[in-house]
């Protein structure tokens, strides 16, 4: 059948350094479990599910694959993000370095619907795009994913979107209640509302939004706008996502190729779930 697997992959260890891996990451991790590194890595990961494994010198994170399209840039590190699935012939890379894309591939069944960036010199002896995948795992992570131990402890964490929220202590008062309901801010509850969206929902909610004859006209209020914008500028969504979104209806032939993979990704959960 084949691997299909999607995660990050970070050439530092956050070992013990979980608070930092979130606000590097913008996620939120609530711990489960302790599992071996076989069951974290058995195919796709399921929807609000990581699984982390650390070596001394690299983290290796397994998520859905809603959240693999996109790059994950850190400041003096190096992050590969990425998707492969061999049932479909699908694949997705996002590599960084620094706050830098270097590189970005969509490819499928053998043609890159994407192409961007510089291309590394093992590129040419490579037969697709999962090869690349293996090649720069093997290069961020400092050791071979062939000789990772099956039985080595992975963590199991609940995942959402965001930094984790610090709740600050409020003195009671009489009317603390009313007072709490007063001071809502409306910006941040909408926020709080986009912030539950996978990346593919805010793409099309974005998209709907546009294709709208006049935004003006859109049922989307201005502070629904502004809050969503600010989420997708939270999750560092690509602009190339959006490009066929902006386009006026008669010409968008295409497909934004970010959808394109998502479609195909899932695809090939449905027939491995059918399997």
């Amino acid at each position: 059948m084949g691997f299909n697997i999607s995660g990050l992959a970070i050439n530092s260890s956050y070992e013990n350094k979980l608070v930092e891996l979130q606000n590097d990451l913008n996620l939120t991790f609530d711990y489960i479990e302790d599992v071996n590194f076989e069951t974290a890595s058995s195919n796709w990961t399921d929807e609000g599910i990581a699984y982390i494994y650390f070596t001394p010198k690299s983290t290796l994170l397994f998520l859905h694959v809603d959240m693999c399209i996109e790059p994950y840039p850190i400041k003096e590190n190096n992050v590969l993000s990425f998707a492969l699935s061999e049932l479909s012939m699908a694949f997705s890379i996002n590599y960084t370095e620094g706050k830098e894309v270097k590189r970005y591939i969509i490819e499928h069944n053998g043609e890159k619907v994407s192409d961007e960036g510089t291309s590394f010199s093992f590129e040419n002896s490579c037969d697709d795009a999962s090869e690349i995948i293996w090649k720069l795992l093997d290069e961020v992570l400092d050791t071979s994913y062939d000789d990772i131990d099956l039985a080595a402890t992975a963590k199991k964490f609940r995942v959402t979107y965001g930094k984790p929220v610090v709740k600050q202590p409020t003195q009671p008062t009489d009317n603390s209640e009313t007072k709490n309901i007063e001071n809502k801010d409306p910006q941040q509850e909408l926020e709080s509302k986009y912030r539950q969206l996978s990346n593919s929902e805010l793409i099309a909610e974005f998209k709907r939004y546009i294709d709208t004859p006049d935004v003006k006209t859109s049922d989307l209020s201005k502070e629904e706008q502004l809050a969503l914008l600010s989420i997708i500028e939270e999750r560092k969504i690509g602009l190339q996502h959006f490009a066929h979104a902006t386009e006026k209806k008669e010409n968008n032939d295409g497909c934004m190729s970010g959808l394109l993979l998502m479609m195909l990704l899932t695809t090939s959960l449905i027939i491995y779930a059918i399997l």
